[in-house]
């Protein structure tokens, strides 16, 4: 929504410029970020989305334009007192991250937690379990897991891993963690397959979620010969 600004902004800059010459270094630092990101994603075909602040930085000017010429519009067309207006433009701009962010959160908690249920129901409370995994809040993974449990286990926080980190899983493998939570958007087949021939192991695939986030989530039970 953000954007909206920018473009309501655009035909403000060279007034602006010529009330305020300073604005044109900060132009060129966006001009130069633009053509920065540009070469990037001719020469690798990939950009991280938080590249992209190197240009929103230096342009935020045009954006206060196009919010000036917005309060000035809507003041001038329906009457209402800035206060109002901002407050409103706000909402516009903050409810939609908000909501995404909301539903995103729900929805991973959703499947943390059926990962959980899944590993109690096999486990019933026999014993505490340890899980490795690399999706974010993986304790609480560890939570419904060990919620049967009589005792309280804490979460190793060291088997929260990185993406791809065949030898964090290795290790956590060598300290008798149970189960891991493979997702295909961090790990590949082939991972495990190495792991496999490395250790002696084997990966029994306990269940399986198509999730909008993740892509593929499987709950692999460790088997050791």
């Amino acid at each position: 929504p953000a954007f909206i600004f920018f473009i309501f902004g655009l035909p403000l800059i060279r007034k602006a410029l010529r009330e305020q010459k300073e604005l044109a270094y900060l132009l060129l630092l966006g001009a130069m970020a633009f053509f920065a990101l540009y070469v990037q994603i001719l020469s690798g075909w990939a950009m991280e989305s938080r590249f992209i602040a190197l240009f929103l930085i230096p342009t935020l000017p045009i954006a206060g334009f196009g919010v000036e010429a917005v309060l000035k519009y809507v003041s001038r067309k329906f009457g209402w007192k800035q206060p109002v207006i901002l407050l409103l433009l706000g909402i516009f701009l903050i409810a939609p991250g908000v909501y995404k962010e909301l539903k995103a959160s729900s929805d991973h908690n959703i499947i943390l937690k059926k990962i959980g249920e899944a590993i109690a129901r096999k486990e019933r409370g026999a014993r505490a379990v340890q899980i490795a995994g690399t999706l974010r809040r993986m304790q609480l993974v560890h939570f419904y897991a060990n919620l049967p449990y009589q005792g309280a286990p804490c979460f190793d926080s060291s088997l929260w891993l990185k993406p791809r980190d065949t030898s964090a899983l290795e290790k956590a493998i060598d300290q008798g963690i149970e189960y891991f939570v493979y997702d295909e958007g961090n790990w590949s087949s082939q991972d495990l397959v190495t792991i496999e021939k490395k250790k002696g192991i084997f990966f029994e695939t306990v269940q399986t979620w198509e999730t909008p986030g993740f892509g593929k989530v499987r709950l692999l039970r460790i088997k050791r010969e």
